[in-house]
């Protein structure tokens, strides 16, 4: 009787333990599309400098950001969507400042997906070469 009750316990511990694997192989491969993601825009979003305004960086941003959507939690999605907003022609074209903040604001939220950080957004400085 004790070596049908170690079996099954045995089996139990095997079920969980597969089942908890699985669990953070899928964590882990969210995290890296993530990451990928996160790295194809910040690569990309030169393109939106006044000195590049490149147009197939801007493509490559938005192709990025299109995918982030399936894995990107809402804060990094919203933060994404005020950056694209700072850059809208309207009639009353936003500061470099209000760029600069949306920026920050956007790899700031990015860095908070990924890992904890303490860094806020009046931290952040985008540098170009000149």
């Amino acid at each position: 009787m004790d070596t049908g009750i170690a079996v099954i316990i045995a089996a139990i511990i095997a079920v969980c333990g597969y089942v908890i694997k699985g669990n953070l192989d899928i964590q882990m491969r969210e995290r890296e599309q993530k990451e990928e993601r996160y790295k194809g825009m910040l690569l990309a979003v030169k393109g939106f400098y006044a000195s590049s305004q490149d147009q197939q960086l801007k493509q490559r941003f938005l192709d990025e950001l299109n995918q982030a959507y399936l894995y990107a939690p809402d804060h990094v999605v919203q933060a994404a969507d005020k950056f694209l907003d700072t850059l809208k022609v309207k009639p009353t074209p936003s500061s470099e400042e209000e760029k600069r903040m949306a920026l920050a604001s956007l790899i700031i939220a990015m860095r908070k997906d990924l890992r904890k950080t303490k860094i806020a957004d009046s931290e952040f400085q985008t540098w170009i070469p000149t």
